[in-house]
């Protein structure tokens, strides 16, 4: 199998992944500009259901190599809450969001999942805090003020507020 990319020192398998998020993050992306064209008059709750379930559909085969014998009703119970509360949930807010404020305000949300999945871990899981993580936080950040169009002229500046 060949290299999508040479950032990997010639390590399949890294290159492998490092590809598949690379393609994840694009299809975010074109995802949410799609959703926000297309999707405009459904409602959240009913796009975030449809994205669940059709995840769910497209994951199902995966049950066939899987061995159940590891799965405890601890583990059964956190998969599910995993799933159908924080993935769930946010997904709907995540939505509303995108037919509120538009891609460029609901994808930046998204961006901050690393640097605060980075910062919580470091403060309550104990975990070592690298070089690079801080580049790849602050690296995410920057992205973000351009993303944002953040400037001082315009930082403190907020949108008319809707007329109800």
């Amino acid at each position: 199998m060949g290299k999508c990319c040479k950032c990997c020192n010639g390590n399949e398998r890294n290159s492998l992944s490092n590809c598949a998020i690379l393609g994840a993050t694009a299809s975010y992306a074109a995802a949410s500009l799609y959703v926000n064209v297309k999707c405009k008059d459904i409602e959240p709750i009913l796009i975030a259901t449809g994205s669940v379930l059709c995840a769910t559909l497209l994951l199902s085969p995966s049950l066939f190599f899987t061995d159940f014998s590891v799965i405890t009703p601890k583990v059964a119970l956190s998969l599910l809450g995993l799933g159908a509360l924080c993935t769930g949930i946010a997904y709907i807010f995540y939505f509303k969001l995108l037919a509120e404020e538009g891609p460029r305000a609901a994808v930046s949300v998204v961006l901050l999942i690393p640097v605060f999945g980075t910062i919580f871990g470091t403060i309550f899981l104990g975990e070592l805090l690298t070089i690079n993580k801080v580049i790849g936080c602050l690296t995410i950040l920057i992205s973000m003020k351009f993303i944002l169009n953040l400037s001082r002229n315009n930082f403190f500046k907020s949108k008319e507020a809707p007329i109800v």
